[in-house]
C-alpha cells in the first residue's frame, strides 16, 4: 500500500518510476536512442529507476532539444547528471559545436566524465561547478545541494562565459531541482544573447531557495521567443504558452523557449 502511494506521488510530480532488476552499480550498459546504440554508465539507483536499461524515449523535451541543437551550436547544460542529454546534444551539435555540461555532485560528475570519455566526445566540457547567482562554495545535498557529501565551487554563468571567452550561447538547458531562479540570477549576459532555453521548473522546490515562478518568468524577453510547455506526467504533449497562462502550482514543468532569430547555429 505504502509503495503504491509513493509510486503514485512520484509519477504525479514527473518521475517515471519503473520496477527494475537489482543492478550491481556502477554498471556499464548499452543504451539506445532511436537507431543509435552507445555505452553508458549507470552509477546509482536514481538513474537505474529512470529505466535507462530500456530505449531512451523521444519525449517532447528530446524533440525540442533536437530542433534547436543545430550543428555548430554552443550549449550550456546546467545539471547534467550522468549525461544522457549531454550525449545526445553532443551528437546533434557535431564536432564544430560545444556542450559545456555542469554538475555539482562529485559522483555524478565522475560518471558524466566517464560517459563522455567512453563515447569519445571531444566536443564536451565537463565542469564540476554549482551554478548560481554568485561565486563561492556550496555544500552538496546528495544529488542536489548539501547532505554532507562535500563542498563544490560555485560560479555564475556570466563569469563562466567571460572566462571561456565564448562568443555566444545558442542553447541554455537548466535542470537543477528548484535552484532555477538562482542560476538565472547569475546569467543576465547569457540571457541577453537570446539563447534557446529548456528550463525545467520544479514548482514545489522554488520557495526552498527563495525563488518564485513570477520572478523567474520576468527574466525573459518574451517578445523574442516562441514558448511552449511540457507538463508532467504527460511527457509527449507540447502546448503553446504565453505569460499569464495558467501553470500547475506543484509538480514539474518544462518551459521551452525558441528564440525568434536567424543564425547559423540555431
Amino acid at each position: 500500500m505504502i509503495e503504491r502511494l509513493a509510486k503514485g506521488l512520484l509519477n504525479r510530480i514527473g518521475l517515471d518510476i519503473r520496477r527494475v532488476s537489482r543492478l550491481s552499480l556502477p554498471q556499464l550498459i548499452e543504451a539506445r536512442f532511436e537507431d543509435v546504440r552507445f555505452p553508458f554508465w549507470i552509477a546509482n539507483e536514481h538513474a537505474a529507476a529512470w529505466g535507462m536499461t530500456k530505449p531512451v524515449r523521444r519525449d517532447s523535451e528530446m524533440v525540442f532539444l533536437e530542433r534547436v541543437a543545430k550543428p555548430g551550436a554552443i550549449v550550456l547544460e546546467v545539471g547534467a547528471h550522468h549525461g544522457m542529454h549531454t550525449l545526445q546534444l553532443a551528437r546533434w551539435v557535431g564536432p564544430s559545436g560545444q556542450v559545456h555540461a555542469f554538475e555539482m555532485n562529485r559522483a555524478n560528475t565522475l560518471t558524466l566524465a566517464a560517459n563522455a570519455g567512453i563515447n569519445r566526445l571531444t566536443n564536451v566540457w565537463v565542469r564540476r561547478y554549482a551554478v548560481g547567482e554568485a561565486t563561492g562554495i556550496l555544500e552538496e545535498e546528495g544529488e542536489h545541494e548539501g547532505q554532507g557529501a562535500g563542498s563544490c565551487p560555485a560560479i555564475t554563468l556570466d563569469e563562466y562565459l567571460a572566462a571561456q571567452e565564448l562568443p555566444r550561447v545558442d542553447l541554455l538547458k537548466i535542470d537543477v531541482e528548484g535552484y532555477e531562479g538562482r542560476v538565472l540570477a547569475g546569467a543576465s549576459r547569457v540571457l541577453a544573447m537570446r539563447p534557446h532555453v529548456d528550463l525545467e521548473l520544479h514548482l514545489d522546490e522554488l520557495p526552498r531557495y527563495g525563488n518564485s515562478l513570477a520572478e523567474i518568468l520576468s527574466r525573459f524577453e518574451w517578445s523574442e521567443y516562441e514558448a511552449t510547455v511540457m507538463i508532467r506526467p504527460d511527457w509527449f504533449t507540447e502546448k503553446p504558452y504565453a505569460p499569464g497562462d495558467d501553470l500547475p502550482r506543484t509538480g514539474v514543468v518544462n518551459l521551452f523557449l525558441r528564440a525568434c532569430r536567424a543564425d547559423s547555429a540555431g
